[in-house]
C-alpha cells in the first residue's frame, strides 16, 4: 500500500516539476554555494527526509542541523553534523534524545563514500553511486546501504529539470523498519530558495519543504510517518 503511494506521489512530483521548471539544476537551493546543494536527513547522513542520497558534502564543508519530531506524547530531538573530508568521503555524527531511542540519549557515527561512477565509466551522465553506514557502532540500529542518485530531464528544453531522484537498498541490524529493504525518493525546486522532498524509507512515506532564509541557514517543515517535523540547518566551510 505504502509502496503504491510512493509511486503515485513520485509521478505527481515528476509532472509538477515539468510545469514548475525555472533554472537549470545547478543546485537545489538556487545558489552558487557548492555545499548548499546538500541537506541532512532528520536522522543521520545527508539526503532527503529520512533516507540518504549519493551526494556528499563538499571537502571542508559542514552541514549541521537540529531536528524535532512531534511523536505525541513525547518529542524526538536529533542533532546532526556531516563534514566533507574528500570529494567522495563524508563523515558525520548524530545525537538522539531518549524519546528517539526509547531509552537514554545516544551519539552515533555515520559515513558515506561516493564511488564517482562518471570518472570510472568515463560517462559524465552516469548516475551518482554511494555506499554508506548509519550508526557504525550499533548504538541504535546499524544499517548498511547502497544508493543511486540521478538528475532527470523531463522536458526537451535544453535544460535539466529541477527533479533529482534517488533509489537504494539498506540492511539494518534488526532486519525491519526504517532503512531495511528498498528505499527512494525525489526532490525538486518549486520556487526560488525552496526545496520539496518526498521519500519512502522502507517503512513510511515522508515529505518536507525546506526554505533557505539566508546564505547559510535554512528551515524546514515535514510530515514524518504522519507526525509533524521541524528542522533548522546551518551550512559552512572551514
Amino acid at each position: 500500500m505504502r509502496t503504491s503511494m510512493v509511486v503515485v506521489v513520485a509521478l505527481a512530483l515528476a509532472l509538477a516539476a515539468g510545469t514548475l521548471m525555472a533554472d537549470p539544476y545547478v543546485s537545489v537551493w538556487d545558489t552558487q554555494r557548492a555545499e548548499a546543494g546538500v541537506t541532512n536527513t532528520w536522522t543521520g547522513s545527508t539526503g532527503l527526509v529520512m533516507v540518504p542520497t549519493a551526494t556528499t558534502v563538499t571537502p571542508q564543508g559542514v552541514v549541521a542541523s537540529y531536528n524535532w519530531i512531534d511523536t505525541d506524547p513525547s518529542t524526538v530531538q536529533i542533532w546532526n553534523a556531516n563534514v566533507g573530508i574528500t570529494p567522495s568521503l563524508e563523515v558525520g555524527a548524530s545525537r538522539f534524545n531518549g524519546a528517539a531511542t526509547g531509552s537514554g540519549s545516544e551519539i552515533i557515527g555515520n559515513a558515506k563514500y561516493n564511488l564517482d561512477l562518471a570518472r570510472w565509466t568515463k560517462n559524465p551522465s552516469a548516475p551518482q553511486l554511494a555506499i554508506g553506514i548509519f550508526d557504525a557502532s550499533n548504538e541504535v540500529n546499524r544499517a548498511y546501504y547502497v544508493v543511486l542518485t540521478k538528475d532527470l530531464t523531463i522536458a526537451e528544453s535544453g535544460k535539466k529539470s529541477n527533479l533529482r531522484a534517488s533509489f537504494g537498498y539498506a540492511d539494518n541490524h534488526y532486519n525491519s523498519g526504517v532503512m531495511d529493504g528498498f528505499f527512494g525518493g525525489v526532490e525538486f525546486v518549486p520556487f526560488s530558495k525552496a526545496l520539496l522532498q518526498i521519500d519512502y524509507d522502507g517503512d513510511n512515506v515522508n515529505a518536507a519543504l525546506r526554505y533557505r532564509i539566508a546564505d547559510q541557514i535554512s528551515v524546514s517543515a515535514a510530515a514524518i510517518d504522519g507526525d509533524l517535523g521541524l528542522s533548522a540547518s546551518f551550512n559552512s566551510r572551514f
